[in-house]
C-alpha cells in the first residue's frame, strides 16, 4: 500500500496516517474476506471449504457482540460512506504519500529544502 520507499518526515508520517485511516475504513466496510470453515486432510493435499464472503462489518454485526448504540453508531457510520469515493481519496493519499518519499538510496535525507524532521532523523540514523 506504500511502496518500498523510505519515508523520514513529520509531513510523510502524517500522510501514512490519513491512508492508513482511510484504508481501514474501506477494508472493513467494503472489502470481503472468505474464511475458511473447515479442512479435511487426503494424503498430502488439503481440501478447504469457505464460508459465503462477508467484509468485517458484516461479521461485527451478525456476530451479535455489540450494544444498540454501537451497532447503530457503526451503521450510520457504513451508511455515510461512499466506496468509490473512498477508493479515489485512498488513491489520491497514496500519490502524496510517495511524493514525500526520500529520493535517496544513499541513506542521506533528499537534495535541497530540508526541514528539521528529516535532519532530526538523519542524525538518529548516523548514531546507530
Amino acid at each position: 500500500m506504500v511502496g518500498y520507499d523510505r519515508y523520514s518526515t513529520q509531513a510523510a508520517y502524517q500522510q501514512m496516517q490519513r491512508l492508513y485511516r482511510l484504508a481501514c475504513l474501506y477494508f472493513n466496510f467494503f472489502q470481503p474476506v472468505s474464511k475458511v470453515v473447515s479442512k479435511e486432510r487426503t494424503g498430502a493435499k488439503v481440501k478447504k471449504l469457505y464460508d459465503t464472503a462477508k467484509t468485517p462489518y458484516q461479521r461485527l454485526l451478525a456476530a451479535g457482540v455489540l450494544d444498540e448504540d454501537k451497532a447503530r453508531s457503526l451503521t450510520q457510520l457504513y451508511s455515510s460512506l461512499n466506496p468509490v469515493k473512498l477508493r479515489a481519496e485512498i488513491h489520491a493519499a497514496q500519490k502524496a504519500l510517495w511524493e514525500l518519499a526520500d529520493t535517496s538510496r544513499t541513506g542521506r535525507p533528499p537534495e535541497g529544502p530540508v526541514n528539521e524532521d528529516t535532519e532530526y532523523i538523519y542524525a538518529q540514523t548516523k548514531r546507530a
